[in-house]
């Protein structure tokens, strides 16, 4: 009996010292750069625990009374920070833009901050209604920049490096732009970029070339009258404007319009010149 208590001890006194080995491990990275370069920007900071994840450096930690999260890559390289909010502490535009849009009744999980490097700060609302989620993009200004069904994968804040072909059309065209998001659909590049407080969407190639410029949810007053004159005109003259778009592409440009009529519902392409093109649904 006593052997067996003296075993059991020494077994839990193992795993007590075991316990507070990987405490003391998790205080450091093991990299000089990342810890350098974490404490260079974030001074201060407490409750500071360190893991990796694959190529990168995670740490999490409080600041301000906030819990943060940092990615570094392994030279000391700043990706992103998420940071924990409440509602409250969202802008006042965000908080306007979320109650009233399709997504005010439900329910918010969780919300986010999420500072990247060369990249527009953006909040991220984690909504649910039944067995649906949803994470909830929005700039500072209330932008509504994506909705995308929750993945529960924190890669999806890790930058994306930008072809240089993408970088210097960006440069060339849109010099002012802040890019707010980068996505890879099907092997394009698809951005979200804000500009003289627009929302664009723009979309490129695998190689890099450019494809379109969306600019979406315009006004009817800033579609030019020759577009609106024939649309008008044509069959769908007496349908209810949902929504308008506008995309420019290589080979010219033009207005999509989401139509409706009773449960009818029909998207209409008219060109800059005033024709009208084909019914897409």
């Amino acid at each position: 009996m006593k052997t067996n208590l003296l075993l059991l001890a020494l077994l839990l006194s193992g795993y007590t010292l075991q316990s507070c080995n990987n405490d003391d491990d998790n205080l450091n990275s093991g990299n000089a750069a990342v810890e350098n370069a974490f404490v260079a920007k974030y001074a201060g900071a407490a409750g500071v625990d360190w893991e990796t994840k694959g190529a990168y450096y995670v740490v999490d930690f409080w600041l301000n009374n906030q819990e943060m999260e940092a990615w570094f890559g392994q030279s000391g390289e700043w990706y992103y920070t998420e940071t924990d909010m409440v509602f409250d502490q969202l802008p006042e535009a965000v908080k306007t833009a979320f109650n009233q849009s399709e997504y005010s009744g439900w329910h918010i999980d969780d919300i986010d901050m999420v500072e990247r490097n060369g990249m527009e700060v953006v909040y991220v609302l984690e909504v649910e209604q039944g067995n649906q989620e949803y994470d909830l993009y929005f700039t500072a200004d209330g932008t509504l920049v994506k909705a995308v069904l929750d993945s529960n994968n924190n890669n999806d804040y890790l930058p994306t490096n930008l072809p240089e072909s993408i970088s210097s059309y960006l440069s060339s065209n849109h010099p002012n732009a802040r890019i707010v998001e980068v996505d890879i659909e099907d092997g394009n590049y698809e951005l979200d970029i804000i500009e003289n407080n627009k929302h664009l969407e723009l979309q490129f190639t695998t190689a890099g070339s450019w494809v379109y410029t969306k600019t979406e949810d315009l006004l009817q007053s800033e579609v030019p009258q020759n577009v609106l004159a024939a649309l008008q005109s044509s069959e769908y003259g007496a349908y209810r404007i949902d929504d308008i778009d506008y995309y420019l592409t290589p080979t010219g440009s033009y207005y999509l319009f989401e139509l409706g009529s009773g449960s009818t519902e029909v998207d209409v392409k008219v060109t800059a010149e005033g024709v009208v093109e084909r019914a897409i649904r």
